[in-house]
């Protein structure tokens, strides 16, 4: 828009001034393709609205001099009563037949309604080109992310998997398949018989195999982020769905599935600043998560770090990344970066090197043990109850985690296959094993013990407090007073009982209920004593008179 010919152009009058308190007028002219409305209000000039004939671009310039690119509806909204129509914002028959000769919009009938539509179009076709260039620098900035190597599908698979390799059997075939040579054997020529869960070497290649009976296709999930440079305005942080596939007839296959990319913006101007685009309908966007994708705990790869840290404002994280990355710890690594306080970088380091076990030795400090994270049979752990010491506290899960049933809704079947065996309950249903669990809590080692009411009472995913990172919906969840009920009150209580994890006070009450049943049983136990030898010796002494008298 020509802004220096629309200051330029003389303001128009209206037909008939408008006398003191007669309210508002418009008066329109024409400057080339450029229809210009000028608002009068008591006899005085107070603001000037343009919209382009031809393209419908508006811009609203006022007494001050001030420009703003308002639409006519926004630009006289301050002006009158609502939005303006002939009724409300009267303009002559000239400057009106002049306007509508100019408008290219044949509809509607009001010559401000007419105006708005031909602008509506503009904002939106201006919308759909803004839109179309952002589109544009996404994909080109996305196209610029290398692709992977196989060094990271070798490094990742050696991470996730190891040298885990299955003997998965084929009923049909009545023989095995070997995931890491490809080949086919039997029990025969393992020389031994084969059993579900079992391991057994490969007889053609020497692995060693685990055995699978039951399911044709083995499955495997895992995380990995990777730190590098992208360009020397941004380093990168990518994060990938990691899916290690064993079957039969087949070797073992991972593939990787790219979910979110974060760029680290470099420079001291935007140390503060980064953008986070979420893979969606087959591309990258930026505007929104509507698949709801997440930072889950995982591997990060070693190389690249340092190039994609430094200059930005996370370049603080670089050594100990490094040293993390060098020792396979799996860890949330997006929520750490978030955090730049050196203190918090330093304390994640004094962990990540092995010094928390001496910490709490030294402090007497208790460690913290969460059951849900214990099931995961790819990976050792100290979290199963075997391993606790007694200087520990046991949640089944925290505030953060989901409750016991949703968790183990969402475990694979391998996870699933774990938990039963370690615990001896694979005959028990499904939505009972939840008890389970509380129950192996209760009954470990650990000194202290916290069970979330839901876990106790069997909840699924609606009562779960909280989701960390997440707005909303997060200590919403109460529990309504019929919930608690006195089997449950009673069912609990037992479990409390026979752990010994009583208060002190109950405790008592209890042995003081053990030592009264106790002493009644003792005197129930005497009264038939003394009852039994009184009902002897009655029979001793008819059996003496009988004897005396001959009957």
């Amino acid at each position: 828009m020509k802004r220096k010919q629309i200051e330029e152009l003389p303001v128009k009058r209206p037909g008939r001034m408008p006398r003191k308190g007669e309210g508002k007028q418009v008066a329109a002219q024409l400057s080339g393709r450029y229809l210009v409305l000028d608002l009068w209000s008591n006899g005085a000039w107070i603001h000037r609205h343009v919209t382009d004939t031809e393209t419908g671009e508006y811009a609203s310039y006022d007494m001050e001099g001030r420009w703003t690119q308002e639409n006519l509806a926004n630009a006289f909204v301050g002006d009158i009563w609502g939005c303006p129509s002939e009724n409300n914002l009267p303009i002559s028959k000239e400057d009106r037949d002049l306007a509508l000769g100019a408008i290219k919009v044949g509809w509607p009938s009001d010559i401000y309604e007419r105006i708005e539509s031909l602008e509506r179009g503009y904002a939106s076709d201006r919308r759909e080109r803004r839109e179309w260039r952002r589109v544009q620098r996404v994909n080109e900035l996305m196209d610029s992310v290398p692709a992977l190597g196989k060094a990271v599908y070798d490094w990742i698979e050696e991470k996730a998997a190891g040298g885990l390799h299955y003997a998965v059997w084929d009923k049909a075939a009545g023989d095995y398949s070997c995931t890491s040579c490809g080949g086919n054997f039997t029990d025969a020529e393992a020389g031994i018989r084969m059993k579900h869960k079992g391991e057994a070497g490969c007889p053609l290649c020497g692995q060693r195999l685990k055995v699978e009976k039951r399911r044709g296709d083995i499955g495997l999930q895992a995380r990995l982020t990777l730190i590098h440079g992208l360009d020397g305005k941004r380093g990168i942080q990518r994060h990938f769905v990691v899916t290690v596939r064993w079957g039969r007839g087949s070797l073992r296959t991972v593939a990787l599935r790219e979910t979110i990319r974060c760029m680290l913006h470099k420079g001291f101007w935007s140390r503060d600043m980064f953008d986070i685009y979420y893979r969606q309908d087959g591309g990258w966007d930026n505007k929104g998560n509507p698949c709801n994708l997440r930072w889950r705990p995982g591997y990060l790869y070693p190389e690249g770090i340092q190039e994609g840290l430094e200059g930005t404002a996370y370049q603080g994280w670089a050594d100990v990344f490094r040293y993390m990355a060098s020792m396979g710890m799996r860890a949330n690594y997006d929520r750490l970066l978030a955090d730049r306080r050196e203190e918090f970088i330093g304390m994640v380091e004094y962990l990540a090197k092995g010094r928390f076990r001496r910490l709490l030795e030294e402090t007497g400090y208790p460690g913290m043990k969460v059951l849900e994270f214990a099931f995961d049979p790819r990976e050792e752990t100290d979290y199963l109850p075997h391993s606790y010491d007694r200087n520990c506290v046991v949640y089944t899960g925290t505030h953060d985690n989901e409750t016991l049933v949703q968790w183990y809704k969402g475990l694979d079947e391998e996870s699933k296959a774990f938990a039963a065996e370690y615990m001896n309950n694979a005959s028990t249903p499904d939505e009972e094993k939840y008890w389970d669990f509380v129950r192996m809590a209760m009954m470990s080692s650990a000194d202290t013990c916290i069970i979330p009411i839901q876990d106790y009472l069997g909840l699924d995913a609606e009562a779960r407090i909280n989701k960390p990172s997440t707005l909303g919906g997060n200590w919403e969840w109460r529990m309504s007073a019929d919930m608690l009920d006195k089997a449950a009150i009673e069912k609990i209580y037992r479990l409390t009982r026979i752990s010994s994890r009583l208060s002190e006070e109950k405790q008592r009450e209890e042995n003081e209920k053990k030592e009264l049943k106790r002493r009644k049983e003792q005197e129930l136990k005497e009264a038939r004593e003394k009852a039994e030898a009184a009902r002897e010796k009655v029979e001793a002494e008819k059996a003496a008179e009988a004897k005396a008298t001959g009957k």
